[in-house]
């Protein structure tokens, strides 16, 4: 399983435009907006979250609003997943 976290600023993006025009690029691969500006998602395919980061940098930089981006992807340990594995279970034990 595979962790990615996108996080972008942006200049000056009246009315989040640009933001708004990238969020469905990073839902449909699974990526939540978990902070302002910061977007994670889980996957078994790394190239599912590496093809919606792609998307997403391009229609940033075409808005020439880009101030920075950071993205980190890496791939979980079997001790990562069993606690991503268990913490799923009780949060959807509770809804």
């Amino acid at each position: 399983m595979w962790r990615a976290t996108v996080r972008f600023s942006l200049d000056k993006d009246t009315a989040s435009t640009t933001r708004n025009k990238v969020a469905p690029y990073l839902k449909k691969a699974g990526f939540q907006n978990t902070k302002t500006g910061t977007w994670e998602a889980f996957s078994q395919n790394s190239l599912d979250v590496t093809k919606a980061i792609l998307d997403t940098l391009k229609e940033i930089e075409d808005s020439q609003k880009m101030d920075h981006v950071w993205i980190h992807i890496e791939k979980l340990n079997d001790i990562q997943q069993k606690r991503l594995s268990k913490a799923m279970a009780m949060f959807l034990e509770k809804i």
